[in-house]
C-alpha cells in the first residue's frame, strides 16, 4: 500500500499537469503539374492505352505522388479543352 501511494503522488502531478497545443503547422501544397493532353489520342500508344482520363490520372501521379480523383481528371481536362477553344476563337 505505500509504495501505491508513493507511486500515486509521483504519477497524480505529472498526470495532471496542461499539456501546452503544439503550434498549429499548414503544410504548403506544392501546385498539382498536369501534362498538356493536346493531340494525345486515347487508347493510343502515347497515352499508353488508356483514355484519356486515365492517362492524365496516371500522369500526375507520377509527377506529384498523388492520385487525382476520376472528377479532378475530367474536370482538368474539361479546362484544357475549354482553354483550346477559347485559344481558337481569338
Amino acid at each position: 500500500m505505500r509504495n501505491f501511494c508513493l507511486l500515486f503522488l509521483i504519477v497524480l502531478p505529472c498526470w495532471c499537469q496542461e499539456v501546452p497545443n503544439p503550434p498549429s503547422t499548414t503544410v504548403l501544397q506544392p501546385p498539382v503539374v498536369l501534362p498538356d493532353m493536346r493531340g494525345i489520342p486515347e487508347f493510343s500508344e502515347r497515352s499508353n492505352f488508356l483514355s484519356l482520363v486515365g492517362y492524365l490520372r496516371q500522369q500526375a501521379f507520377l509527377n506529384n505522388g498523388e492520385w487525382l480523383t476520376r472528377q479532378q481528371s475530367v474536370a482538368a481536362l474539361n479546362e484544357q479543352v475549354e482553354s483550346v477553344l477559347e485559344g481558337a476563337s481569338r
